[in-house]
Formats: structure tokens, C-alpha cells, sequence
């Protein structure tokens, strides 16, 4: 089996949630042995988040890789990005991702259903389930052609409605109504 980079792209504090992408490790693991993960990012976390992968037996296949500027780099590495938040606006990463072609789980928080809609742009999970995520993230593995239909969708949609235009349009077009 071809190895499958399976990542997350975050600073390293409570509220990004990436202890439920470690947790989520060893339940991915178990089914597709040839996956490995990376952690990508850096902040308070990044030392208890490294004893809970040891902790769950799953140390060796998570990379932690520590702050990188050159995310474009980096998301051409992995397959699937999960976004584990447990708050969240509008990630940037986000959009990077989708125009990067990158097949996404996402936690169902702030505004990233604005962008990604469950089964259509991309797979969402509810904040906190480590469960989720895993169970997402097997599906993208097991049914490729679904990954890749979901990415090619997010790419058009980012695109079309998250473009410079696009969101000038829409700001104008908020004051406009706020002007009458």
C-alpha cells in the first residue's frame, strides 16, 4: 500500500482541537496501516500532544513537524487535511486547501460549513469526535473517487465564491443594502 499523509495545519493550542486528530490516530491506524500523520504547526500544546500520541502507542507514525511558512509546500505533501477546531472563523487554511485540490474533514464550527458543505466540498464531524474524524478520514482513504470528486468540487467553489472579486462583490453589496 502507497502511504497516505494524512495532516493538520494549526497553531498548537486548546481551541484548534488537535488532540482529537491524535486520538484519532490510532482508530485510522488500525484499519490502513500505511497511513501516517503530521502535525504541522506549533504553539502551547505541541508537548502534551506528543506524550498523548506516546500515551496511545501511535508516536512513531505522527510527525511533528513545528512552525512552516511554506504552506503550499507542505499541503502538497499530505492527502487529506483535517481541521479539528472546537472554535473557528473563516480558516484561511481552509481555502488553501480546497485550491490546493486537498481532500478535507473539517469540524462543523464557525464558518467553515460556509465554505465546505458536508459530503459535497468536503466531510464534516462534530467538534470534539475523535470518532468523527476518524471515521471521515477512513472514507476518503477507502473511496478515492469520492476524494477526489469532493476536492475538485471545493477547488470550483473556492474559486468561483471565495475569490478576491466574488467577495468584493458581496461587501459591496452588503454596505449597499445597509446604505438604503
Amino acid at each position: 500500500d502507497k502511504e497516505i499523509r494524512v495532516g493538520v495545519i494549526s497553531r498548537l493550542v486548546p481551541e484548534k482541537g488537535v488532540e482529537y486528530f491524535v486520538r484519532a490516530a490510532p482508530k485510522v491506524f488500525a484499519h490502513c496501516p500505511s497511513v501516517r500523520f503530521v502535525v504541522i504547526g506549533d504553539g502551547s500544546e505541541k508537548n502534551n500532544l506528543q506524550r498523548l500520541a506516546e500515551s496511545l502507542g501511535v508516536r512513531e507514525y505522527i510527525e511533528f513537524v513545528g512552525f512552516r511558512n511554506d504552506i503550499e509546500r507542505v499541503l502538497s505533501s499530505i492527502g487529506i487535511l483535517v481541521l479539528p477546531s472546537l472554535t473557528e472563523g473563516l480558516p484561511i487554511i481552509l481555502l488553501e486547501a480546497c485550491l490546493a485540490g486537498i481532500p478535507i474533514v473539517a469540524s462543523k464550527v464557525g464558518g467553515v460549513p460556509e465554505i465546505i458543505r458536508d459530503q459535497d466540498e468536503g466531510l464534516l464531524v462534530d467538534p470534539g469526535s475523535a470518532e468523527g474524524i476518524a471515521h471521515a478520514v477512513l472514507r476518503l482513504i477507502e473511496d478515492p473517487e469520492f476524494s477526489v470528486l469532493i476536492s475538485s468540487k471545493a477547488k470550483e467553489r473556492v474559486r468561483t465564491e471565495f475569490s478576491a472579486d466574488s467577495m468584493i462583490r458581496k461587501m459591496l453589496a452588503v454596505y449597499g443594502e445597509a446604505l438604503r
